[in-house]
């Protein structure tokens, strides 16, 4: 029993002997007094059982949580929590088991689009094949040139070398449907800008209003990529940017890792081609 729920129950049995003490002698309320009394003292011990309950639910969750996780000692509890801050440090926040059903899959993540949207992938086809994910793909576009902001897709060069490589290696299971849809996008929004790059991509990298990257390697082999449901079951990890902290004058995830795959972004785009081009 922890200290704060010793003084709780301290502090019950004090109040229920000053009420007995009030019905039974000050009022003189005789044996109505204790019956009364009685009756308080039976919802406060219910009462205090109910609390208790939930106190140990809470107890036995956390010890299965740290049991889940390795922690069995305090020695364990104060690893976790360096590494933990070594993460926050990172920028690391968290790690998704697939793409489908999360605020990073596209159709959700247009939605929260304010500003800005940097990808990389191989043909881009999971944000415009679909009709209703084409059309919300849309309704971003808008909502970026109207905030003067921009949208960026690095795709795979479909006459280039690392094209035909994949190709082959995913059986001839790989479309440039896609690029048609990019073209009459980029004509009727000027915000978005698509430029083709040659080398079989080691990340799918997705940057979302300068905040945070969701990133994520690529399974080449068709046997692989089809087990990974084409993509929509492959873990995420995601990353936050560097934040300022003007009042206190630090920066929160100091050595954060968005900027490193900003960097590789931004240096394969320069040596992109244009898709029209």
């Amino acid at each position: 029993m922890k200290t704060k729920e010793i003084i709780t129950v301290f502090i019950s049995t004090v109040i229920e002997a000053i009420l007995t003490f009030l019905l039974t002698q000050v009022l003189s309320l005789k044996i109505w007094g204790f019956i009364l009394a009685a009756l308080i003292n039976a919802v406060v011990l219910f009462l205090l059982y109910l609390w208790f309950s939930k106190k140990v639910k809470e107890h036995e969750e956390k010890d299965a949580i740290l049991s889940n996780m390795s922690i069995t000692t305090k020695e364990h509890l104060l690893e976790f929590g360096k590494l933990h801050k070594n993460l926050d440090l990172l920028g690391i926040k968290n790690c998704t088991e697939k793409l489908t059903d999360t605020p990073f899959m596209p159709k959700t993540c247009m939605k929260n689009v304010k500003k800005t949207l940097f990808f990389m992938g191989v043909a881009g086809s999971k944000w415009v094949n679909d009709p209703p994910v084409y059309a919300e793909f849309e309704r971003m576009l808008r909502k970026v040139s109207a905030a003067q902001g921009e949208v960026r897709f690095l795709l795979l060069n479909p006459n280039g070398n690392g094209w035909k490589k994949l190709k082959n290696l995913r059986r001839d299971n790989l479309s440039d449907s896609s690029y048609n849809k990019y073209q009459i996008l980029m004509k009727n929004y000027p915000c978005l800008k698509v430029r083709l790059y040659d080398p079989l991509p080691s990340f799918r990298l997705q940057f979302v209003d300068g905040t945070y990257i969701a990133v994520s390697r690529y399974k080449f082999e068709f046997s692989e990529y089809e087990k990974t449901h084409y993509g929509w079951d492959a873990p995420h990890l995601i990353v936050e940017n560097e934040v300022q902290d003007l009042v206190q004058g630090t920066t929160k995830h100091f050595w954060s890792l968005y900027m490193a795959f900003q960097f590789l972004y931004d240096h394969i785009w320069d040596l992109s081609e244009e898709l029209n081009s």
